[in-house]
């Protein structure tokens, strides 16, 4: 991002990076410095984007490291696919160690090494840390009560992979901005509420339209 208007020290131009990560206001704060102080923004996701577009640079990369399942039908990499989000775990194609690592995973994921590092976990820091391991019966394993274990196997019954929204990451960071004006700064409640739902849809509808599942404008 570089200072191109007239409010820069003494006409001088200077190149501002903005980082955070999701939901931590970057695109807020883009829209200040490019509206009032007169910056001209380059993002770098945009341009990563372009440049994974069929024909470009680094799309073949792509597609070979992470494997033909993440195209769309018309050849167009399927970005907005979260899958399991950060609680999924892969071997890279061009890892030099496949067997290695499908052994450390198999390791990693067993119910005796999930149990341990629960039960680890949870002396240490409490049951309040208790650990969402990668198997059931490791689960199982730890110091549920039975109306507890009940409970959660009801809900496992109908439990369902949430689609990815993009943008959706902004209701979590918005109803708890509405949450502390309400709650600890004594702001109105409706109020608060309609600023997040604004904010909400603001974003995610940002964020669909750069990635073209809804039309611009």
């Amino acid at each position: 991002m570089e200072n191109i208007g007239s409010t820069s020290p003494a006409g001088s131009k200077f190149i501002l990076g903005i980082t955070g990560g999701v939901g931590s206001g970057k695109s807020r704060v883009l829209e200040i410095l490019k509206e009032e102080y007169g910056f001209r923004v380059i993002q770098a996701d945009q341009v990563a984007k372009e440049l994974m577009r069929p024909g470009r640079e680094s799309y073949q990369a792509v597609v070979d490291c992470l494997g033909p399942s993440i195209l769309n039908e018309d050849g167009t990499i399927n970005r907005s696919a979260g899958a399991l989000t950060d609680k999924g775990d892969v071997i890279m194609k061009q890892s030099d160690k496949p067997e290695e690592s499908w052994e450390f995973l198999k390791w990693w994921s067993s119910a005796e090494t999930q149990e341990q590092f629960a039960k680890e976990v949870e002396d240490l820091m409490g049951a309040e840390a208790r650990w969402n391991t990668a198997n059931k019966e490791a689960f199982l394993s730890l110091a549920w009560n039975d109306d507890d274990i009940k409970t959660l196997e009801a809900m496992w019954e109908w439990a369902r992979e949430t689609p990815t929204v993009l943008g959706s990451y902004m209701t979590t960071r918005h109803m708890t901005n509405a949450w502390t004006t309400v709650v600890i700064s004594g702001g109105d409640v409706r109020e608060a509420l309609e600023q997040a739902v604004k904010d909400i849809n603001r974003e995610m509808r940002s964020k669909q339209e750069e990635y073209g599942v809804i039309d611009n404008g």
